[in-house]
């Protein structure tokens, strides 16, 4: 549903968004947008995320386990902190106010559709929070789609699932040449 506050901390982030209606509004336009590439459009996949050890060390294929869905619940301490930050205000100016080794996310995995929330672990500040060429030129995360989870996983495909269809209907050349 969004918020209205620029406070980073106020609600939950997560790899499943709830379903939107489609009707006539920008939100639905989006919708659309992700459905071209991606079915369903409200998710992204993780197992290919849960492929590698924290050190990058690949998992052997028949260990790798991964969660239909993570969530990541802020640290309430930083939301009343940050409940008055005004729309606008740098994003740096906010974080750096952070110290070293705060607690920054509760991390829960949602094993299967439907399952209980399992806490799996937290996001925690190492350093100060600095802007960086590295993170502005180098660090980009790619959105998996679900489907590759689905193939792994098919018992969580919801029941109209078409494995064609997303990649059949995007003009990318890359995705409609990837299985």
């Amino acid at each position: 549903d969004g918020q209205e506050s620029a406070n980073l901390f106020e609600a939950d982030f997560s790899t499943v968004i709830p379903e939107l209606p489609l009707g006539p509004s920008f939100t639905s336009i989006g919708v659309l947008k992700f459905r071209r590439v991606s079915n369903p459009e409200n998710a992204v996949g993780l197992l290919e995320f849960a492929q590698k050890d924290v050190d990058g060390t690949s998992i052997p294929e028949d260990d790798v386990t991964s969660p239909y869905q993570l969530i990541l619940k802020p640290n309430p301490e930083l939301s009343a902190q940050f409940q008055d930050v005004a729309t606008g205000t740098d994003l740096l100016e906010t974080l750096s106010q952070i110290p070293v080794g705060t607690v920054l996310y509760d991390i829960y995995g949602e094993p299967a559709p439907g399952a209980e929330e399992i806490m799996i672990g937290q996001l925690k500040s190492k350093s100060e929070i600095v802007d960086s060429i590295y993170g502005d030129d180098s660090l980009f995360f790619r959105h998996q789609r679900p489907s590759v989870d689905f193939e792994r996983y098919p018992e969580w495909a919801p029941p109209d699932w078409d494995p064609e269809e997303s990649i059949l209907e995007t003009m990318c050349p890359f995705l409609r040449n990837k299985n």
